[in-house]
């Protein structure tokens, strides 16, 4: 879609069902360490969307453009620990076709956050998605570049990938 046109903003779908115990922990770890209202509606919200809108088995989403839904959405995933990198490439990737880029970073930044958490939460420091979470190539920020080596992590989070 592009930076100059925007998707209309229809009401979302937050019910993020079997997937909503770890949103509603990662909220209460947000909130722990201090972070706004503003910030927490927003993190959890982006985890909720996800969830309902491409991970549980009956995505109530509206259609990408052209009657089409993109693939992978309906994953069928009731547990986060068989969310795939690629199905969250695929939800970015749907996002940056429909909204604004800067709105999909957004999305995305939030949804880094959410799977670090995860990633700690469950002890698994190596997992895929925590490698993610520090900026790997699913970043609409960092898209076309190498993924980054891994002392190029923290800066990439600390400066949004502006670095690169």
């Amino acid at each position: 879609m592009g930076s100059s046109q925007r998707a209309p903003r229809a009401p979302k779908n937050l019910d993020a069902g079997v997937l909503g115990a770890h949103i509603a922990s990662f909220e209460l770890h947000l909130h722990a360490e201090k972070k706004s209202d503003k910030t927490v509606r927003t993190y959890r919200e982006a985890a909720q969307w996800m969830a309902a809108a491409h991970l549980l088995p009956e995505p109530t989403m509206v259609p990408a453009t052209g009657g089409d839904e993109p693939a992978g959405l309906g994953c069928g995933k009731d547990d986060w620990a068989d969310v795939t990198r690629d199905d969250i490439r695929r939800w970015i990737v749907w996002l940056l076709d429909t909204y604004s880029d800067s709105y999909a970073n957004n999305q995305f930044r939030a949804l880094q956050q959410f799977w670090k958490w995860w990633a700690q939460e469950e002890d698994l420091p190596n997992h895929a998605r925590a490698r993610q979470a520090q900026g790997g190539p699913a970043s609409p920020a960092l898209a076309g570049h190498p993924e980054p080596a891994p002392d190029d992590a923290q800066r990439d989070l600390s400066d949004g990938g502006a670095s690169r």
